[in-house]
């Protein structure tokens, strides 16, 4: 009876011992499972994401991009033929112009685009009119309505900054401020004279201005 009575004993722990690792393989079975749906579903929300991107990046010919003048002038945009497909009468005007007729704009006035004479609002069009190169020497429109009411070393920075189309503009806006009876601080005034080589404490009259 002895013998017998752990022989039993014997195959009820073995039993327990088998149930119990059925029971951990089940839950390892479940847990990689649900860990393969959780990488299949990541991987679904990554593909849904780069496809957005694309779309998103992708710029159709009727959709209107914001533009803004940087030109203290009046500035004309003109397309193929020379007809002047959109004007701006005053700096920082924006407009919406359709991409179509932006990237015609571009193509035909480059040098104009390149040197920041208008603002293009919209880092899709930008790099697909290979602009983004020569937007990191372009002050925003942003920069330019600060410039002249920041502190002289934020200001000269900036000034530096900017390419030299950008520059003369600057001095431009500059010389309007005094010839408009606005204070500029005085520190700022002498390191743009500095900087520029220009002598802005006889200002002659603002509004003939010519930006290149």
């Amino acid at each position: 009876m002895a013998n017998t009575k752990t022989t039993t004993s014997k195959s009820t722990a073995s039993k327990k011992q088998e149930d119990k690792i059925a029971k951990l393989e089940k839950q390892i079975a479940e847990q990689q499972n649900q860990i393969s749906q959780l990488i299949e579903a990541l991987q679904g929300n990554a593909n849904t994401l780069q496809n957005n991107n694309v779309r998103s990046n992708d710029l159709g010919a009727d959709e209107e991009i914001l533009v803004v003048s940087l030109t203290p002038n009046k500035l004309n945009l003109v397309g193929d033929g020379g007809v002047v497909l959109f004007s701006f009468d005053n700096m920082y005007e924006e407009q919406y112009i359709d991409y179509a007729s932006l990237k015609e704009i571009v193509r035909l006035n480059r040098v104009m685009a390149k040197n920041g004479r208008f603002y293009i609002m919209d880092e899709r069009a930008v790099n697909k009119l290979r602009l983004k190169n020569d937007y990191k020497s372009v002050l925003s429109p942003e920069q330019l309505k600060k410039l002249l009411v920041s502190n002289t070393d934020n200001a000269l920075d900036l000034y530096k900054l900017a390419n030299d189309s950008q520059k003369r503009t600057i001095i431009e806006m500059v010389k309007q401020f005094i010839f408009n009876g606005k204070a500029i601080d005085y520190n700022l005034l002498h390191g743009l004279e500095e900087a520029s080589g220009v002598n802005l404490s006889d200002v002659e009259d603002a509004t003939q201005i010519e930006v290149e």
